[in-house]
């Protein structure tokens, strides 16, 4: 009986591991999780990289030369063609919206405006027989200026999107952006 109480006193190693094996393991964790942690991180921050960047705000675009747009008053209409950034994509050179120049007589100034109409987003045209602009898809009518003609249609929310414009260089640089239809009031789209 004495040999029993013996073996059942003894342990196995397989019972409980010693010490040494149990930092092993600890250490192995902690540096799986270290080197682990890197990957991780790298993932996080290219699913997160389009946050980061910066907001749609305007972009200082050049349009045109300060000779394509004769001093006569007439709206001009011109692409504004620049590097497009949609998430994790360029494309380089694309047509990302349209400006409308217009030079008074006798004056380097020039007025820009947005092509894109504040009612839904179509593509204003210039009437030059009634110097007006009209957009062809619910009427919506503005003077040279881009002022709303309510007299000729009640439809639009506001009036066409002015932006800032320089003339530097010879060149038209315009602080383009595009902006919410449908609203009473210029909210810049990021």
């Amino acid at each position: 009986m004495a040999e029993t109480s013996h073996a059942s006193s003894a342990k196995s190693p397989a019972q409980s591991p010693p010490r040494r094996n149990f930092l092993t393991a600890a250490l192995a964790v902690v540096i799986g999780g270290i080197v682990g942690i890197f990957p991780f991180a790298a993932g996080l921050g290219a699913f997160f990289d389009p946050l980061r960047r910066s907001a749609g705000g305007a972009k200082k675009i050049r349009i045109t030369s300060i000779e394509a747009v004769p001093d006569d008053g007439v709206p001009r209409l011109f692409p504004v063609v620049a590097d497009l950034v949609d998430a994790w994509t360029t494309t380089p050179q694309a047509r990302i919206g349209a400006v409308y120049l217009v030079r008074k007589k006798g004056s380097s100034t020039v007025q820009a405006l947005n092509a894109e109409c504040p009612h839904l987003g179509c593509l204003v045209g210039y009437t030059a027989s009634k110097d007006l602009f009209q957009c062809p898809c619910h009427t919506s009518a503005f003077d040279v200026e881009g002022k709303r003609r309510l007299d000729i249609s009640k439809v639009p929310p506001r009036d066409m999107d002015g932006l800032t414009c320089e003339v530097k260089d010879d060149s038209i640089w315009v602080d383009f952006q595009n902006f919410y239809t449908g609203i009473e009031h210029q909210k810049p789209k990021a």
